[in-house]
């Protein structure tokens, strides 16, 4: 029998409501630095049938991670989920409903279904790693192209340009080869957790049998997420390059909603338009089409998420049960390095 799993806290209209408050107040903020004057005069150049693609952009965005997360979920013997149940999970964490975020709603349907905190743990950060092995060489693409641009400041180019490749070179020898380390307590278990998830991030990008790999359905998520930014920088007749829109959004983009605390409020609000300003963006439009997009997408995902919230219980009992029949446990074989 699964254990009990608390979704996403007691209260999820209230703590939706705080991050709907905490974005606007961060957003004013941000708007008063910018000057009040210039930010209305962007306002008032609103353009509202953009609005529809936006929506479109999100739609995409659920679709594509949903089924992400499904092979995610279900590499190295984790739970079968259907396409409904999956799009459940991925929209009650895009919603602000955990202090935690919606990768805590994750560990904690994990736990439900037997999972040590480890294994729960290393599972969650193999979805996040697969979240940047789609967007990071997007990001080192489109730097390589900005190299020689002079608008765009070479303090944001160069770290993608060089990062990305070493980054990326230190990831695969781990994902391939693995790692082990005479380094002792929380160093230890980070690394462990990181290497872990690595294993669990080759498996989902490449599994065996599979049409539809998890990575396809996150480059679909990405596209999505840079569809809905793009329509609210149109929003307000704000033009910007494909290359300078892909990298602001990874630089300024710290995480997914579902990786950060109540989806990124507070943060997001503030790192996003100074990454638009590093593309040569001013400071106002910057401000005004990130609390357009924030707002409109944070409003988006409560709906879908107020919905899927009470139902994450009765998912949990029932995957552990089908984990139990299949494998004679409910406990969920997801450990780190293998």
């Amino acid at each position: 029998m699964a254990s009990r799993v608390r979704g996403s806290g007691p209260r999820p209209l209230l703590l939706s409501a705080l991050a709907l408050i905490v974005a606007a107040a961060t957003a004013a903020a941000m708007a008063t630095i910018a000057g009040w004057p210039s930010v209305w005069r962007v306002a008032a150049r609103v353009q509202p049938q953009w609005l529809a693609v936006i929506l479109a952009g999100r739609a995409l965005c659920y679709l594509g991670y949903s089924r992400a997360y499904r092979v995610a979920m279900r590499v190295r013997g984790g739970p079968e989920l259907t396409q409904a149940q999956s799009l459940r999970l991925v929209a009650a964490g895009f919603g602000a409903l955990a202090l935690g975020g919606g990768f805590a709603i994750d560990r904690r349907w994990l736990r439900g279904l037997g999972a040590s905190p480890d294994q729960a743990k290393t599972r969650v950060l193999g979805l996040g790693a697969l979240e940047y092995a789609v967007l990071a060489p997007l990001a080192w693409i489109c730097a390589l192209i900005a190299l020689d641009t002079t608008h765009i400041d070479a303090d944001l180019t160069l770290p993608w340009a060089i990062g990305v490749p070493i980054g990326g070179a230190i990831a695969l020898c781990l994902a391939f080869r693995g790692h082990r380390t005479s380094l002792g307590g929380r160093v230890r278990t980070a690394l462990r957790h990181g290497i872990g998830a690595l294993h669990l991030l080759r498996d989902a990008a490449f599994p065996r049998g599979e049409r539809f790999p998890a990575w396809l359905g996150i480059g679909c998520y990405w596209l999505g997420e840079l569809v809905s930014a793009w329509a609210a920088l149109r929003l307000f007749s704000i033009h910007l390059g494909a290359p300078e829109l892909v990298l602001a959004f990874a630089t300024g983009y710290a995480a997914t909603p579902r990786g950060l605390p109540l989806a990124g409020v507070g943060i997001t609000e503030v790192l996003m338009p100074l990454a638009y300003t590093w593309v040569g963006l001013g400071l106002a439009p910057a401000v005004v089409a990130v609390f357009a997009y924030r707002m409109f997408t944070l409003l988006i995902a409560l709906p879908p998420a107020l919905i899927a919230h009470p139902r994450l219980q009765s998912l949990a009992v029932a995957s552990g049960n089908a984990l139990s029949g299949r494998k004679g446990e409910a406990r969920l074989p997801v450990a780190g390095a293998a």
